[in-house]
């Protein structure tokens, strides 16, 4: 008689679907928590990637105002006013600068070799 009630009670699997589908879900909610997770560290690796290259250009733009600063005689140089005072450079005599030969490697190797200058 027993045996009888343990297997009809073994083989009414009407609470089978419940546990199925709440499992389903508690995976489907976990491999969504990973995807955003993922995404979110994609967004900060191209918003570092975008803020080192801004870094970059803004280093070279300053670069590239003390080439012109060096080729001119004069600047405007913005104070804290914003307006402009025009400074004039003065050279000393025999002062030789080739623009067009400029490489970083070179002025690393020139401050090592001689760092006074």
């Amino acid at each position: 008689m027993r045996s009888k009630k343990f297997l009809k009670s073994v083989r009414n699997e009407k609470g089978i679907t419940l546990v199925v589908t709440l499992l389903m879900i508690a995976v489907l909610v976990v491999l969504g928590t990973i995807g955003i997770m993922g995404a979110n560290m994609d967004i900060k690796i191209s918003r570092n990637y975008v803020d080192s290259q801004k870094a970059l250009y803004d280093a070279e733009a300053g670069v590239g105002q003390v080439l012109a600063a060096l080729r001119s005689t004069s600047f405007a140089y913005p104070n804290a006013a914003g307006t402009y005072t025009e400074i004039t450079l003065n050279r000393p005599t025999g002062f030789k600068f080739d623009y067009d030969r400029i490489k970083i490697d070179d002025l690393v190797k020139s401050h090592t070799a001689n760092p006074m200058v």
